[in-house]
């Protein structure tokens, strides 16, 4: 989830996307002492770096890159769109069979 939230608000912002989920997470869901994070993130090639954040105390902290942020709303354009994309899909599709051809099964 926070992944995607991050990724919804904020597009993709490179290695600055696992600050942007912690984040999230901190405002969300909060941590309790010894709740651990692990970060990871890919960058182009082959380069790939984590980290593990332990909580030394439980706190939720709402962070103001998050002000304003409905997770519901989220949700609901995302679904939208997936909607959106599936009718497509299955009108590029039915075109297709109308005039003899087929498409491969990713639709394109």
């Amino acid at each position: 989830m926070a992944s995607r939230a991050g990724l919804y608000r904020w597009g993709n912002v490179s290695s600055a996307s696992v600050w942007y989920v912690l984040s999230y997470i901190e405002t969300y869901k909060g941590l309790k002492g010894g709740d651990k994070v692990w970060q990871l993130s890919f960058g182009s090639g082959f380069k790939c770096n984590s980290a593990v954040w332990v909580a030394k105390k439980t706190f939720k902290d709402t962070h103001t890159c998050w002000t304003g942020f409905d997770p519901a709303k989220m949700w609901e354009d995302l679904n939208a769109l997936t909607a959106t994309l599936a009718a497509e899909k299955a009108a590029k599709r039915a075109a297709a069979e109308a005039a003899g051809q087929t498409l491969p099964e990713n639709g394109h």
